[in-house]
């Protein structure tokens, strides 16, 4: 029986290729196999998983549209974003989504029963899982096809997600991306795509840091010589603006985002010496940091009107750097405020934010 469900899961891969080339490239990436501890059809986001008894009860566009089904669940990142969201919600919210997308591609499911949006009067190709499951009933008893246990040892840091990001790029590159599928992996992995890490953000901004040597002992052989140890050259940020929104629009949990961005800055960096001020419709004088326990004692000199005016940021510029003007400005903020377009402060800007509704009439964005 193995050898017929092996043709029929290749014959379902390449009529897959034939109706979308994109999606059959995608998943010529993940291995299929059949194992008889799973119930129905599961992934772990590397591998798609068949109960071969589950399978042989399948015709050709059931096959096609489970497997399509488990491939969506990897290409949409569902497996990492379980968080800490109760399991079986999210999955009917998950499952909503990849169903809903691929009735839209025109793919049937023959005698399958799956779960729509349109049950619970949701659309899964205009709403994100997250978005899904925040419009759920508390409870929510309906049959899932496929089964999703194995996505709960999964995290951000499986190399997995790497494997997939691959993928996705490799296919774009060849056939292009559907455009509905290409806004919800953008909207998905807007902070994928720009969370960068600090230091290859900012490379262009940094200059070395020399360290010519130190008279540490390195090499124990010599009791009585000291050599001197020759370090690499790190690189370092200085005179940085870190300003930080403290609107009434920014609550607790944001403001701590934006301490943790600046804060893994300084880690990955090294060195990094530069000013923070805190900012609604004025600007807090800046405070210096140099590490993490100056930036650490800078939130008491927190001080907020409410209101939300990043006009008043690049108005204060000449005030408190009269002399040395920042060589960078990065500002963390949800977004929501008035930026004038004949603004141009003539200093690299960039906006750290949290959401993708934002526009800014100049420097770089990316999202947290």
């Amino acid at each position: 029986m193995n050898q017929i469900l092996i043709d029929l899961l290749a014959k379902a891969r390449l009529e897959i290729f034939v109706d979308n080339p994109f999606l059959g490239f995608v998943l010529q990436h993940f291995e299929i196999i059949l194992d008889e501890k799973v119930k129905t059809a599961a992934t772990n986001s590397e591998v798609i998983y068949f109960a071969p008894e589950f399978l042989y009860s399948l015709n050709m566009e059931e096959t096609k549209f489970i497997l399509l089904h488990e491939l969506l669940h990897i290409i949409l990142f569902h497996p990492f974003r379980t968080k800490f969201r109760h399991h079986k919600k999210f999955n009917i919210a998950c499952d909503i989504v990849v169903n809903d997308i691929l009735i839209d591609f025109g793919f049937k499911y023959g005698k399958l029963n799956p779960l729509w949006g349109r049950d619970f009067h949701l659309n899964g190709c205009l709403s994100t899982a997250e978005e899904i499951y925040e419009k759920l009933p508390i409870k929510v008893n309906r049959y899932i096809i496929d089964a999703h246990e194995l996505w709960k040892d999964i995290n951000d840091n499986n190399p997995s997600k790497y494997h997939v990001a691959h993928a996705l790029e490799n296919a774009s590159k060849r056939y292009g991306m559907d455009q509905l599928l290409y806004n919800r992996t953008i909207r998905i992995n807007s902070s994928a795509k720009h969370k960068k890490d600090w230091v290859s953000l900012l490379k262009k901004h940094m200059h070395k840091h020399i360290v010519d040597y130190s008279f540490d002992r390195v090499d124990n052989r010599f009791t009585d010589v000291l050599l001197p140890d020759l370090r690499p050259q790190d690189l370092a940020l200085n005179n940085v603006w870190f300003l930080i929104d403290v609107s009434g629009s920014m609550d607790n949990s944001l403001i701590v985002d934006a301490y943790h961005q600046i804060t893994m800055m300084i880690k990955q960096i090294k060195y990094v010496k530069g000013q923070v001020s805190f900012f609604s419709t004025k600007v807090t004088k800046p405070k210096s940091i140099q590490n993490i326990r100056d930036l650490n004692e800078s939130i008491s000199k927190i001080d907020t009107t409410g209101g939300t005016d990043f006009n008043c940021i690049f108005k204060t510029i000449n005030e408190y750097f009269r002399l040395d003007k920042p060589k960078i400005i990065i500002i963390l903020t949800d977004g929501f405020g008035r930026v004038d377009k004949e603004v141009n402060p003539n200093i690299p800007v960039i906006w750290v934010i949290n959401q993708t509704k934002a526009h800014f009439p100049f420097g770089d964005v990316i999202y947290i």
